[in-house]
C-alpha cells in the first residue's frame, strides 16, 4: 500500500514561478552540479542523464511562459521536443524532481455535458477531465544573494569588505540632457503633489 503525499491536482492552468533566461541558465547548472555530485560509479553523467538534460532544457527553453511561469505540455510534445521517448520523459521528470529542480500536479477541468436517463427525461451533468501536468520549476542557485549580480536600481559602491551600498549618479551641469531631465523630474513631482501622490 502508498502511504506517500497524494499528488496535488490543478484546475484550470494553475500557478507557476515567473522564470528570465538567467534563472532558467541557473536552473540548468544547477542540474548538472546536482547529477555530477550524486554520480556513481560507473555513470557517466549521474542521475539526470544526457536524455534528461535534453527534457529538462525542452520543458524550460520550448515549453515554459517566462512572464507568467506557466508550464503544462503534454508528454508527447515534450518527448517530441527533446527527440526521446515518453517513458524517457517520465524517468527525466522522476530524477530532476528528486534534484528538487521542479515538481508537477495533476491538470484537472470541469466539463458540462447532457444526457437523457432512463426515463427519456434530458438532464444535464458535469465531469472532470485529466489534462496534461502543470510544471513548475525552482531557482535554487538564484534564491541565494550574489555578490556578482548587482539588483535594479542605483548603482552600488564598495564600502568595506566586499560590502555594496547605493551612490547617487552625478549629474553634470552643463549637460543638455542633463537639464531636460531636471525639468521633467520636476514636472512629474509638481503633478504628483496636485493630485495628492507624493
Amino acid at each position: 500500500m502508498f502511504f506517500g503525499r497524494k499528488r496535488e491536482k490543478t484546475f484550470d492552468q494553475g500557478r507557476g514561478i515567473p522564470l528570465d533566461l538567467n534563472a532558467k541558465a541557473r536552473i540548468m547548472a544547477y542540474a548538472r552540479a546536482w547529477s555530477a555530485r550524486h554520480k556513481r560509479p560507473r555513470q557517466h553523467w549521474g542521475p539526470i542523464t544526457r536524455a534528461h538534460m535534453e527534457v529538462l532544457r525542452a520543458i524550460l527553453y520550448r515549453c515554459h511562459n517566462s512572464a507568467t511561469g506557466l508550464c503544462f505540455p503534454s508528454k508527447k510534445r515534450i518527448s517530441i521536443l527533446a527527440k526521446c521517448s515518453i517513458d524517457t520523459v517520465n524517468e527525466a521528470i522522476k530524477s530532476l524532481e528528486q534534484a528538487g529542480i521542479m515538481t508537477w500536479s495533476h491538470g484537472i477541468r470541469r466539463v458540462d455535458f447532457g444526457y437523457v436517463d432512463d426515463f427519456g427525461q434530458k438532464l444535464r451533468g458535469t465531469t472532470v477531465l485529466r489534462t496534461s501536468n502543470r510544471y513548475c520549476f525552482f531557482d535554487r542557485i538564484g534564491a541565494k544573494p550574489m555578490v556578482t549580480e548587482n539588483p535594479p536600481g542605483k548603482p552600488l559602491k564598495i564600502i568595506s569588505n566586499g560590502i555594496f551600498a547605493p551612490t547617487e549618479r552625478e549629474i553634470d551641469p552643463n549637460s543638455e540632457l542633463e537639464r531636460s531631465l531636471a525639468r521633467l523630474k520636476e514636472l512629474i513631482t509638481a503633478r504628483q503633489a496636485s493630485f495628492g501622490m507624493v
